[in-house]
C-alpha cells in the first residue's frame, strides 16, 4: 500500500524464523496483492496464518513480476488480490504456480 513498515515486529522476524527452517521444497497457499501505489516495495504476498510474509519485487525478476501482475489483474478477485499454490524452495526462493489461479479464499 506505499506505507512502511516495521522490520522488527513480531509478525516478521516470525515469518523469517520460518523461511531459514526449510530444507526442502514446501507447498503453500499465497495471496498476492498487487500495490496500488508505485512507490510500494512491490506486490504483497502472504500465507493465511501469516508464518510466510514477503514482498515480490519487479527489480528481481520484471518478466516475472509483470506476468504474475498481469494474471492477478486478469483473473483475480477485483484485478487487486489472487490466490496461488506456491512451492517455497528456499529463504530466498518462492515460485508461484500462475497457471493456476485458485478461487478466493478466507484470508
Amino acid at each position: 500500500m506505499g506505507l512502511a513498515t516495521d522490520a522488527n515486529s513480531s509478525r516478521h522476524n516470525k515469518s523469517t524464523a520460518w523461511n531459514t527452517s526449510i530444507h526442502s521444497p514446501k507447498t503453500i497457499v499465497i495471496k498476492v496483492q498487487v500495490p496500488l501505489s508505485p512507490v510500494s516495495p512491490g506486490m504483497l504476498v502472504y500465507t493465511k496464518k501469516r508464518d510466510f510474509v514477503c514482498n515480490i519485487r519487479q527489480q528481481d525478476n520484471r518478466e516475472g513480476y509483470d506476468r504474475l501482475v498481469d494474471v492477478v489483474r486478469m483473473k483475480g478477485v477485483g484485478g487487486l488480490k489472487a490466490y496461488f499454490v506456491a512451492d517455497l524452495k528456499s529463504k530466498d526462493e518462492l515460485v508461484v504456480k500462475i497457471s493456476d489461479v485458485l478461487a478466493e479464499q478466507p484470508f
